[in-house]
């Protein structure tokens, strides 16, 4: 079995743990999410989805380890909290 990988840094893993992340900053600050490139975009409402977790741990990071699993027929799928882009309002 493949030993986990770790980070440099500690990150939010729950609800709760990116609750108390966000309390140290103001509450007035932006919230974004990353884009293409170096864009950045407003981040939308959270929402429930469906995830296979771990699907690329191998991949480069580009992709990221976890795979949508919303289109997916899997019973190993866990639901999970998506930040996502705001769409865009003209």
């Amino acid at each position: 079995m493949a030993e986990e990988r770790s980070f440099t840094r500690e990150r939010p893993k729950t609800v709760g743990e990116l609750i108390e992340a966000l309390q140290k900053f103001p509450a007035s600050a932006r919230v974004m999410v990353p884009g293409a490139q170096d864009s950045l975009h407003d981040c939308g409402a959270p929402m429930m989805t469906l995830v296979m977790l771990n699907r690329y741990p191998d991949d480069t990071a580009a992709l990221g380890p976890h795979k949508d699993a919303s289109d997916m027929n899997v019973d190993k799928a866990v639901g999970v909290v998506l930040l996502a882009e705001a769409n865009r309002e003209f």
